[in-house]
């Protein structure tokens, strides 16, 4: 609680929030394009405005498109004689809360905003895909009479407010077919808006990525929307399609491990990211030991990605969020796709269950090495071996009516390894459901209440230990909660919600009798959450969005709480019965992120969000999403984690071939940060809480990224610098070292190339400073063996990281009345050989296999890898 309050008082030092804001509002004076610099010569027969229009054509060369209907040339004005820049002339003439002013190029467009007819109408109702009937996220719905737009929420549901007697929709979405609709009304009118897919398969067209403009003028800061299709596109390790390794290749996240499908983001642990499956947490998204992710590509719609700001509807992470949503299910006709790879296979089936009121989707995957292995191999043990991993999603949902629909979704994984000649064995599983239910109570009010189960848990079995143990742990999660979107007018689009969740978790039990010593106690929570956020359009230059997010943390029994000395000793224990609350954290969440809009094509943007963390990963850093990592829960032994973000930001879009730039810089101030303590044992510990040590930490950097969004080479480039360092207590001698994930430079690039209607080909490449690891400064002889002498944490770096991906696609040839389609994948993953390491240890001199000692009196450094070059082939199937 005392750190708490020092947070507290934090807030109260407003000196410092008011300093930023000052300096980002003194950045908005470099917003000035240079059109609008431009100086023209006033003189005394410049008296009406159709008389400026032709001087400013005539002298500097620009066009002025407007229209009769909302601008009377021959009107007057009074501008003062002399040289004058032209964008102070337009905004005297033109006030930006009657007009809007559009320059591009040497070219400028007067809008009259209409927001004088009248009370506002609203135009509300769901974007779908006129195929399938699924309801699509993020689309973007556009009025340009009154010069307002929307997106749908993450429901598909979108509500705009217009003026006037009549409506002009452009709506867009990526991979499908833009639509112009054109309204007439006088009251709220209800429209459910179809779009049609462009079928890549047939036609000779190229995907465009329309956002990259919209980014620049939302209050959303760093939020990146995935759809899967694009993800498809890429290199895959093995031809497995993988949305994390995708979400690794964005500017700001990081990768440690060879392989692995964990990612870290602006200096955070991997468990500092929220990651959801139809908003159900998922505590280990990882196959195979993190090769690859748990998100079958086929069950996939789209996903969302949020590191700059966070919004106050996602919390108890401190980094970033990761928002998956599976697809609904055709509500139009059966459908069956799938994949067959050289590690697994992959098939998909969905179709209408009443059409268009109800449909399903069931999609599994399975690897069957085990099978292999099994059929060529002659050795007992290799036949014996177990290496293998499977998953499911199933979805159905119902339409009641107009304004209710229900979904239920769920999604199960395994992974297996069972290794008979190292006698030891490890299994895993994940478990979702999710029950939602979206109701319409008016055209501005729009919720959505979801009942969810999350369950992740491992069994490591150790046949050599005693008579063979298995140590068992899960992490359980149900949860209760309510969301609302509030269209409340044409300036305010409202969210608010609550939820209760209950949180039970078994850190560690051994299964067989006679070690129920080693047992740790269960730590069962109780979390409650309320939150409220208003996205406030101020002008047509400035939009802001704030929120805040209470939660309040219970500890309940029945549970048995350790007392610690100053030696991190335990002393002394209590035991609270079943259902007993006996510890309360409290934690208010301020957030906050403004948009200026310099011009149509560049804004600047500033976010301050402070976030609470209250389960925590304890790890061992040379394995990420390792079944030998300890979940805990925050207590009066551990306390909640807790960060302040701060970011400043100009994204710019320069227009005709689809190109967007971004640039951010960013401070992290993160407190209670944990750590293990030296030589601590993380297994078979019932006082784990004693090796863990709690400080403080920050990270720092900027980001810089170029993205294409049109034309037949479309991908994204990235350079990120990062310094991520801690100290804490007890650790390092007290003094500041660096983070397991403190990699000051990264660049990233990923790129599709259309070469023809039938060949696309894709490649990722990424360059990254090595990881700080743990080595001996120096070495002693004692009875005949060399002993390392460390003098640091984390004082030493990998060597630095990198690795080209291809991969070339082959579609079937188009033909007349062709009913089903199929590619064949040929990737090549980590192109040029680089034996990147995965591990660097010290160790006495070890044979050829890094196994046996053969010389103790020597002691060397030694780097492991897992693979050089990794082909792949995949044919998928759609039909």
């Amino acid at each position: 609680m005392n750190n708490y309050l020092k947070i507290k008082k934090v807030f109260k030092r407003r000196g410092l929030i008011v300093l930023l804001i000052l300096l980002f509002q003194s950045m908005l004076v470099l917003g000035q394009s240079n059109i609008e610099k431009r100086q023209i010569i006033i003189d005394s027969e410049t008296n009406t405005i159709e008389k400026l229009f032709a001087k400013i054509k005539n002298d500097l060369g620009i066009e002025i498109g407007y229209s009769s209907n909302e601008i009377d040339v021959s009107r007057k004005i009074n501008i003062p004689s002399g040289n004058t820049e032209l964008g102070k002339i337009m905004e005297e003439i033109f006030p930006e809360d009657t007009f809007r002013i559009l320059w591009k190029n040497d070219k400028v467009l007067i809008k009259k905003i209409r927001r004088d007819s009248g009370n506002a109408n609203q135009i509300f109702g769901y974007v779908i895909d006129a195929e399938s009937g699924e309801k699509l996220l993020g689309a973007t719905i556009y009025d340009s009479n009154s010069q307002t737009g929307v997106s749908t929420n993450n429901y598909g549901y979108f509500s705009l407010a217009t003026f006037g007697e009549n409506a002009d929709l452009t709506i867009r979405y990526l991979g499908y077919q833009n639509q112009e609709i054109k309204i007439e009304h006088t009251k709220d009118t209800l429209v459910n808006i179809t779009l049609q897919p462009i079928d890549q398969f047939l036609e000779d067209v190229v995907i465009t990525d329309d956002r990259l403009a919209e980014k620049v003028v939302s209050t959303e800061s760093g939020v990146v929307e995935i759809p899967i299709e694009r993800i498809k596109a890429l290199p895959a390790l093995a031809g497995e399609i993988d949305v994390l390794k995708n979400i690794q290749q964005l500017p700001g996240v990081q990768m440690v491990g060879e392989g692995t499908s964990a990612y870290y983001v602006r200096g955070g642990n991997y468990d500092q990211n929220l990651i959801l499956l139809d908003e159900a947490p998922v505590y280990n998204p990882s196959h195979a030991l993190g090769f690859f992710s748990v998100f079958n590509g086929d069950a996939i719609k789209d996903l969302t990605f949020y590191k700059n700001h966070i919004p106050v509807k996602y919390g108890g992470k401190l980094s970033s969020v990761l928002d998956v949503r599976m697809k609904e299910g055709n509500k139009k006709k059966y459908h069956v796709s799938g994949g067959l790879g050289l590690i697994s296979s992959r098939l998909s089936v969905e179709g209408p269950i009443a059409k268009d009121r109800a449909s399903f989707l069931v999609t599994g995957r399975r690897t069957y090495a085990d099978f292999i292995w099994r059929t060529i191999s002659n050795d007992e043990a290799t036949k014996n071996t177990s290496i293998y991993f499977y998953d499911l999603n199933a979805k159905m949902n119902y339409k009641i009516g107009e304004k209710d629909q229900l979904f239920v979704s769920g999604f199960f994984g395994r992974d297996v390894n069972e290794i008979e000649v190292q006698q030891y064995g490890i299994i895993w599983d994940n478990k979702t459901l999710t029950m939602r239910w979206n109701h319409l109570y008016s055209s501005k009010l729009f919720s959505n209440a979801s009942l969810i189960y999350s369950k992740y848990n491992y069994d490591i079995g150790l046949n050599d230990f005693a008579d063979g143990v298995t140590w068992e742990s899960f992490i359980e999660d149900y949860t209760a909660k309510m969301d609302f979107d509030w269209f409340a007018n044409a300036s305010n689009h409202v969210r608010f919600g609550f939820s209760s969740t209950f949180h039970n978790i078994a850190p560690g039990k051994v299964s067989e009798a006679g070690y129920e010593d080693l047992n740790m106690s269960d730590a069962d929570a109780l979390e409650h959450v309320l939150y409220i956020e208003d996205r406030i359009n101020i002008s047509e230059k400035l939009n802001i969005e704030v929120g805040l997010r209470g939660t309040a943390f219970q500890n309940i029994g029945e549970s048995t709480l350790y007392h610690y000395n100053d030696d991190y000793i335990a002393n002394d224990s209590v035991y609270y019965p079943k259902g007993d609350i006996y510890n309360t954290f409290f934690a208010l969440d301020p957030r906050v992120s403004a948009s200026y809009a310099l011009n149509p094509q560049s804004s600047l943007k500033f976010s301050y969000d402070h976030t609470s963390q209250f389960i925590h990963l304890l790890q061992n850093n040379l394995i990420p999403f390792s079944s030998f990592d300890q979940w805990l829960i925050s207590n009066p032994n551990v306390a909640p984690q807790y960060a302040n973000h701060f970011n400043f930001g100009y994204y710019r879009y320069l227009g005709g071939p689809g190109i967007g730039l971004s640039a951010d810089v960013f401070y992290k101030q993160m407190l209670n940060q944990i750590d293990a303590a030296d030589h601590a044992q993380l297994l078979l510990n019932k006082y784990l809480e004693g090796d863990v040590r709690e400080g403080k930490g920050h990270a720092y950097g900027f980001e810089v990224s170029l993205e294409k969004s049109k034309g037949d080479v479309q991908g994204i480039l990235g350079y990120s610098f990062l310094r991520a360092q801690r100290t804490i207590r007890d650790i390092n001698n007290g003094k500041i070292y660096n983070a397991p994930f403190d990699k000051p430079h990264t660049i990233q690039a990923a790129l599709t190339w259309n070469a023809s209607r039938r060949i696309d080909v894709g490649m990722n490449w990424i360059f990254s400073s090595g990881g700080p690891i743990t080595l001996p400064s120096e070495t002693f002889y004692y009875n005949g063996k060399s002993v390392p002498v460390y003098n640091g944490r984390n004082q030493y770096r990998m060597p630095d990281y990198h690795r080209l991906d291809l991969s070339l696609t082959l579609k079937r040839k188009k033909t007349q009345n062709v009913k089903n389609h199929s590619t064949w994948v040929f990737a090549l993953y980590n192109t040029y050989f680089r034996k990147n390491p995965s591990a660097v240890f010290s160790s006495q001199k070890l044979d050829l296999d890094y196994i046996d000692i053969i010389d103790p009196t020597v002691q060397e450094i030694y780097k492991t890898w897992l693979f050089s070059i990794v082909p792949s082939v995949t044919y998928n199937f759609n039909f």
